[in-house]
């Protein structure tokens, strides 16, 4: 079995392999999570946040209206509901 000296150290063929495959799955990794995070921001622009200032605003008044919207019709369930509790159904 023939070593060969990395950065000072010896190392055996086997090891060599195993750093070159590991090294080749670091870079891998390194572009999954680069792909990852440009989805991600373009997921976050969606919602208004990242995007340009003007487009932000837009979407965070829609998310905002959506939201008031919501709690509206929350109001509105429970009373509903409440008023089928008082009439026994």
């Amino acid at each position: 079995m023939v070593a060969r000296a990395v950065e000072g150290d010896v190392y055996t063929p086997e090891t060599v392999s195993a750093l070159t495959n590991y090294g080749v799955h670091l870079r891998d990794a390194r572009v999954r999570v680069e792909e990852s995070i440009r989805r991600l921001e373009m997921e976050l622009e969606g919602y208004g946040v990242g995007a340009q200032r003007g487009q932000a605003q837009a979407q965070e008044g829609r998310m905002r209206e959506m939201a008031r919207v919501y709690r509206a019709m929350e109001r509105e369930i429970d009373e509903v509901k409440k008023d089928l509790k008082r009439l026994g159904r």
